[in-house]
């Protein structure tokens, strides 16, 4: 089998809707493409702030963002993206209007302050909306897109904006704060669902099936390699792009095209780096570079980035345009590699936006410490500057490659363990455009390969809505042989424990799965013994046995935490225990389950309508459902009781015996009523 090219994510919107649409024109909206070529001026030459303050206050107002940067995305997480970023913008809108209405250092204080609180609530809350409408395939091609446009949409801007700052400057701010005022409009015009999927609300979400890590073991050392590279490089190019942002104005100003003023000497400086982004440069980068390495990604942007410093500090216009351009195009590729290689590691389901800000956090201390090395060296030699990046991005080259080398076989533990011995992982793939894959560890080859042997036979054959087994091409060659590995698609989305326990029963009858047991196709292979299972599932076995003459490609272990929820309905995973097996054994599993909460009456109701669908000659079909019932779940408790003295079955066995006595209370009250 061959691993699939993208991971699948649930909840996610559809990318036809308005929601794309209303994204896209805030995104346009947003730009400060306006402003960009004049605001340096405006702080510099007309307010008076030193160049080494100008930039000094700035980088430490980025820092100050991170203050606010990580908790400012739980509330996203929590409450929806669309609301942090949509606040981000209006309080950016307000900055400009302090711009348009200010007078002296205070104001330029106060348009820092304010900045950094905009930026808090923009990080990660923007390409956290950003995947939740597209999805994760699409959310790496989209961002090329909207950046491509971007760039060609607002070029024409920079000159616009001169022109408007020679005639009325503080009208020039004015403008740019409505632009932003309409940009947060869109954004709260994005139509997000309260309701995760199916019904349930994000507060019906519990906490992720993610564990604490206990030990710190050579995956997790790898995965934080990996996650110490993505910081340090995201943080440079982070670092590069705002201090060539804060000084190619200043820069390209010394030179005069034509005798004419200064200022549009920066706005052609902008317009051509634009127009270099916009003509797809950075999208033809990523079509090459697809297929390739992070380890090769990374050399070829540093080396770019290097070459850009170097040329600028040479002061002569054409090697400062060249390197300018070449820092637009890195501008164009950089952040949809870095985003993208962030989006594949996150360690815990639901944690998007968080892990997001977590990366964007330190990477921008990353990036901040470094803009504030160079403003400290400003006054002296702007050449030597520039130099100070190209010794940083060598010198990076050679620490974030050897994490990456590092981080290959970076995996972290998943709590969630079967009844098997078997040790679960997610493991992450930082060298390699790979989705995460969910890895486990078996205690014997026999038992992996009677893994293999029932995903490749009864899976297929069962009717039911299963997540198939895939072997990764990209497994680290230097794993442990005693470790019996298995990979498979590792899917995002919850599974039916993580529901609030209320609207279980409800999203059961309504997802399919219930159906999907009663189409199940009837099959004549000899029933299974023996194998891979546990002797924990032998009296529920046995009993269906002998009830039920009925056999099909069961799930073996159909609890609600093999159910994930997803959006269109459900998907089926640990089928370590799957058989040819009697029809009810799936079907009492679930039915019957304690940890899907109702009444009685419910599950007798559905465990009736299943075994309808059952042959004329099943004995089921005359028996009486309330028996039956009580002699499985009398079964289930002895297998529960098997599994030893643990909180979890001690836990089941209590609630499947709650579950009997009620069941026998209910036959004393109907037999007493008739």
């Amino acid at each position: 089998m061959h691993a699939p090219t993208v991971g699948e994510r649930c909840f996610v919107m559809s990318p036809n809707s308005s929601n794309l649409k209303w994204f896209r024109t805030a995104y346009l909206l947003n730009s400060t493409a306006l402003v960009m070529p004049v605001l340096p001026f405006w702080w510099t030459e007309q307010l008076g702030i030193p160049m080494n303050a100008y930039l000094g206050v700035l980088a430490i107002a980025s820092t100050c963002a991170l203050l606010l940067d990580f908790p400012l995305s739980v509330l996203a997480d929590n409450i929806g993206a669309k609301y942090t970023f949509g606040a981000g913008l209006l309080l950016f809108s307000f900055s400009f209007v302090l711009v348009s209405g200010g007078n002296g250092v205070q104001s330029f204080y106060l348009y820092a302050l304010t900045n950094a609180f905009a930026e808090g609530l923009m990080s990660g809350s923007n390409n956290a909306l950003l995947r939740e409408i597209v999805g994760e395939s699409g959310y790496r091609a989209e961002l090329y897109r909207l950046n491509r446009w971007y760039y060609l949409a607002t070029s024409a801007l920079f000159f616009v904006g001169v022109a408007s700052y020679l005639i009325n400057p503080r009208a020039l701010f004015a403008v740019q704060a409505l632009l932003l005022l309409a940009s947060s409009v869109c954004i709260f015009s994005v139509r997000t669902s309260s309701r995760r999927t199916n019904g349930m609300g994000k507060k019906d979400v519990e906490k992720p099936s993610f564990g604490k890590l206990r030990n710190c073991d050579r995956g997790a050392l790898r995965f934080l390699a990996g996650a110490l590279a993505l910081c340090l490089l995201l943080g440079y190019f982070n670092g590069l792009m705002q201090f060539q942002n804060r000084t190619i104005q200043l820069m390209s100003g010394r030179f005069s095209i034509l005798g004419g003023n200064a200022l549009w000497t920066a706005a052609v400086f902008l317009f051509v780096g634009n127009v270099v982004t916009s003509l797809g440069v950075g999208k033809q980068i990523e079509t090459r570079l697809r297929q390739k390495s992070t380890l090769l990604i990374t050399t070829l942007f540093l080396l770019a980035a290097a070459g850009a410093s170097a040329l600028i500090s040479g002061n002569a216009f054409w090697g400062v345009l060249v390197g300018y351009l070449l820092i637009c195009i890195l501008k164009g590729a950089y952040r949809a590699e870095y985003s993208d290689m962030a989006i594949r590691s996150v360690p815990f389901p639901h944690w998007t936006a968080r892990w997001v800000s977590l990366v964007s956090t330190i990477a921008s201390l990353v990036g901040s410490g470094m803009n504030l090395l160079v403003s400290a060296l400003v006054n002296s030699d702007m050449a030597g500057v520039q130099l100070c990046w190209t010794v940083m991005a060598l010198v990076l080259l050679v620490v974030a490659n050897l994490l990456i080398f590092v981080s290959q076989g970076a995996y972290l533990p998943y709590v969630k363990q079967g009844m098997s011995g078997k040790k679960s992982i997610i493991r992450f793939f930082y060298n390699a455009h790979e989705p995460p894959a969910l890895g486990q560890m078996y205690p014997t080859e026999h038992y992996r390969r009677a893994i293999e042997e029932r995903y490749s036979s009864i899976v297929p054959q069962s009717g039911l809505r299963a997540v198939p087994m895939a072997h990764l091409g990209a497994l680290p060659a230097t794993r442990n042989a005693r470790d019996y590995e298995v990979d498979f698609r590792y899917i995002d989305a919850p599974s039916l424990c993580e529901v609030s326990a209320d609207a279980r029963w409800s999203w059961l009858e309504g997802s399919g799965l219930l159906r999907d047991l009663k189409a199940r196709s009837a099959v004549t292979s000899k029933r299974q013994k023996g194998g891979a299972e546990t002797s924990a599932t032998g009296n529920l076995l046995a009993a269906s046995q002998t009830v039920c003459t009925c056999d099909a490609c069961c799930h073996g272990n159909l609890d609600p935490g093999n159910v994930l929820v997803t959006d269109d309905g459900y998907l089926l995973v640990g089928w370590d225990l799957a058989r040819v097996a009697p029809r009810v054994y799936d079907e009492f599993s679930i039915v019957f389950h304690p940890d899907i909460p109702t009444s009685i009456e419910n599950r007798l109701v559905q465990f009736e309508d299943l075994v309808a669908r059952h042959d004329d000659s099943c004995p089921l079909r005359s028996a009486d459902s309330v028996d039956v019932a009580c002699m499985l779940l009398e079964a289930k408790i002895k297998d529960c009781a098997s599994r030893g003295d643990s909180p979890g079955a001690n836990r089941l066995v209590a609630s499947y015996s709650d579950m009997l006595i009620e069941l026998k209370g209910y036959r004393a009250s109907t037999t007493a009523e008739n």
